[in-house]
């Protein structure tokens, strides 16, 4: 299990927690000196795995949960349509708003699989909440809200770990390995003219747009944060996050500040004059944050399967949610991401123990584990309706969940 964590995180070059393998006397089998029966079963295997065709993702859904209209977001994709496989009839009522009463009664109604190596890295509802998009192996796809049906595809070519809608749902960011910023125009599926951007020379963690529109933010594993005009495409200020990787970045909600998080602190810069605003300082390796809707509280998540709750104002932690299950010190401890349900009452926790987890945001209460992906949980998002709750993971999956009625 450490070995395959280890190679994942390799892939994705993420800046991940102290991992280390003792070796104790291993032969190591090389071409050279393996048996000729094994030399001549590997190339079978080999040639076998070139042939093998690339499979679409597979959705496993019930007829559609609610009712939805065609979305004008993106065009219906050319792409083969998924096949898909019955499950049991479910009621198509619109389901109920996910809150502290019901927060319990969350349970999995539809699930996308993917082929093998294409982990998702990434999901986000658009604004409007009626597209979900997903980044799986070097793809992003499109699936439309409550039928789950794929609406189409852009191919991106390399992993992109970090997504982000502009506000007005037109735009779509994404961070990549290779280090480039790439933003499209959705309904066209087209790069915006100057895209891509060298962003950052070691990889791109974390994109966000400004809550205008105008600005996109960028952490990298260069250290640095960095502005961009969106329209223009130009470079408007960097900051210097630190001495490590940058592996979130996140604007307040008023659009003043940019926090950015560097190991165990995170830092608020003024968006337009790049001085400090304030610190928060952890005693703990920062890995995602994200704010609650009033910009009042921020969630931070760690690598020994612990969350903060932060006072933003007062630079103080109100609660520590200590639930997550895990090895500390391996990737099973590491909590991936938070995410705010709408009205702020609910904090959602991705975790390497590959486990969803709900809370009590006034009171720091464990209200809900929610058992579906096999592997680590990398992301979480809420519909901006609230009434549904999306999960991708290192399984190749993806999971919306809704109240049982």
């Amino acid at each position: 299990m450490v070995q395959c964590y280890f190679g994942v995180f390799a892939k994705l070059r993420l800046p991940i927690p102290f991992l280390a393998e003792k070796k104790r006397g291993l032969k190591i089998i090389t071409a050279k000196n393996a048996p000729r029966s094994l030399q001549y079963f590997l190339s079978i295997v080999i040639c076998l795995a070139a042939c093998y065709p690339k499979l679409p993702p597979t959705l496993v859904s019930p007829s559609p949960l609610f009712p939805t209209s065609p979305s004008p977001l993106l065009p219906t994709s050319p792409s083969p349509t998924p096949s898909t496989s019955p499950s049991p009839q479910l009621p198509t009522s619109t389901p109920p708003i996910i809150s502290l009463n019901n927060a319990i009664k969350l349970k999995e109604l539809a699930k996308i699989t993917f082929p093998s190596w294409s982990l998702v890295q990434a999901i986000l509802w658009s604004p409007d909440g009626e597209t979900l998009a997903v980044v799986a192996g070097e793809d992003v796809h499109f699936y439309q809200a409550g039928t789950l049906k794929e609406r189409g595809v852009i191919h991106v070519g390399v992993w992109s770990p970090s997504l982000a809608f502009s506000p007005d749902g037109r735009l779509l960011a994404a961070g990549s390995r290779d280090g480039k910023l790439r933003v499209w125009e959705i309904a066209a599926r087209k790069l915006l003219p100057g895209y891509p951007v060298e962003a950052h020379r070691k990889g791109v963690n974390q994109v966000a747009f400004s809550p205008d529109g105008s600005l996109i933010a960028s952490g990298g594993n260069d250290g640095m944060a960095r502005l961009w005009d969106v329209e223009t495409y130009k470079r408007v200020s960097q900051m210097i996050g630190g001495s490590y990787a940058i592996p979130a970045v996140a604007f307040t909600p008023d659009g003043v500040g940019l926090a950015i998080v560097n190991a165990e602190v995170i830092r608020f810069r003024d968006v337009k004059t790049g001085r400090f605003i304030r610190t928060l300082r952890s005693d703990r390796s920062i890995y995602a944050i994200t704010f609650n809707p009033d910009g009042q509280i921020l969630a931070s998540s760690h690598n020994d399967n612990t969350i903060s709750l932060w006072d933003v104002e007062k630079e103080r932690v109100l609660t520590t949610l200590d639930g997550h299950a895990g090895v500390v010190d391996t990737p099973s401890a590491l909590i991936w991401q938070v995410a705010f349900s709408p009205d702020g009452d609910l904090l959602a926790s991705a975790g390497g123990d590959a486990t969803l987890r709900l809370w009590n945001v006034a009171t720091g209460d464990l209200l809900a584990t929610l058992h579906g992906h096999t592997k680590a949980v990398t992301s979480v998002a809420f519909n901006p309706d609230g009434r549904s709750l999306a999960s991708g993971g290192l399984d190749g999956t993806v999971i919306l969940w809704e109240i049982s009625q």
